[in-house]
């Protein structure tokens, strides 16, 4: 399993729901703890995460706070705020699971599906561990910072049509890749027919844990020019999936929602699962910072909230920046 691995359950980029007569317009990420683990384990590097949101809050509609159902109380849980009137809760549903089960993982935005089912919304956290260093603990406030883009509905920057045109991916520096190939190619339980392929094999077996460096699944009616070619520069009019997944037309190596080259690395420091076309260099995310105590949201992504949760206002048009940060 690759520990440092966050994954967007992938679909259509939706904004949160506008609060009734809400003046100026708000749009809210409300989330809740799912029990007395999550909010005890996870609740300050919940509350140092949404710090980091704060640039896009002042000049966009999104708000993130703890739902106003629980009072003000992490401790009042998510199945506690359902009422009679109520009692559905569509709230982000945070929990902490265990990390040998699962990978940390995110809804992308306001799941509108199902509205009468509760729990639809969700962040899991698969990453806690008792008497973590300084270090670790800076890195789980920039992976739920980065979770927290997922539920405001912004998607991975790596999964981007256009990123073959921006970054490599280097799928044999991954955790386990070397050791899946050898397993594979063994195949002592006999999973495969004889004359599969390694590469088919591969594909079957270490897809999970490679899924969020392929391109997003809701934008496969773009058209791409051959890399040998210069890149589009705008999508084609009728391209209408390529607005909803990315806003914008540029390529963000700043942002909090990219994955930086040494994520989920066999070898951090020195074998980079992402680089740059063209270069060797390795990208960092979260304002291109490498310390994950400095994370910040980049001015793209800042400009992506402000387009997506329109304040409709002269700072939050200013904040859109079109002139670097143009939609599509």
């Amino acid at each position: 399993m690759l520990i440092f691995i966050f994954l967007a359950l992938l679909g259509f980029s939706c904004a949160m729901p506008s609060s009734l007569n809400a003046i100026p317009k708000e749009q809210w990420v409300r989330y809740c703890y799912k029990d007395a683990a999550a909010a005890t384990q996870l609740g300050k590097y919940v509350d140092l995460a949404v710090q980091k949101w704060l640039p896009a809050i002042a000049v966009s509609s999104l708000n993130i706070q703890l739902d106003p159902r629980a009072g003000g109380t992490p401790s009042t849980y998510c199945d506690q705020l359902g009422t009679p009137a109520e009692p559905v809760i569509d709230a982000l549903v945070i929990s902490s699971e265990p990390l040998d089960s699962c990978v940390t993982s995110t809804t992308n935005g306001y799941d509108w599906s199902e509205m009468d089912t509760s729990y639809r919304n969700t962040l899991e956290f698969c990453n806690y561990k008792n008497n973590p260093t300084q270090a670790e603990e800076d890195l789980w406030v920039a992976m739920l910072a980065h979770e927290f883009g997922h539920a405001v509905g912004l998607l991975h920057e790596n999964q981007r049509p256009d990123k073959d045109h921006h970054v490599k991916f280097n799928c044999n520096n991954l955790v386990g890749w070397n050791q899946a190939v050898v397993a594979t190619a063994n195949d002592v339980n006999k999973f495969f027919t004889p004359h599969s392929s390694i590469t088919a094999r591969m594909k079957a077996v270490y897809f999970p844990n490679a899924v969020d460096y392929i391109k997003g699944d809701n934008i496969a009616k773009y058209q791409y020019k051959p890399l040998t070619e210069e890149p589009r520069t705008a999508p084609r009019p009728q391209d209408a999936d390529w607005k909803t997944y990315v806003r914008s037309i540029v390529f963000d190596f700043e942002s909090v929602m990219l994955y930086g080259s040494y994520e989920a690395s066999s070898s951090p420091g020195s074998l980079l699962v992402l680089e740059r076309v063209g270069t060797p260099d390795p990208v960092f995310n979260g304002g291109g910072n490498a310390d994950p105590a400095l994370k910040q949201l980049s001015t793209g992504d800042i400009a992506r909230v402000a387009q997506m949760y329109d304040m409709q206002t002269p700072t939050g048009d200013d904040a859109k920046d079109p002139d670097n940060w143009g939609q599509a």
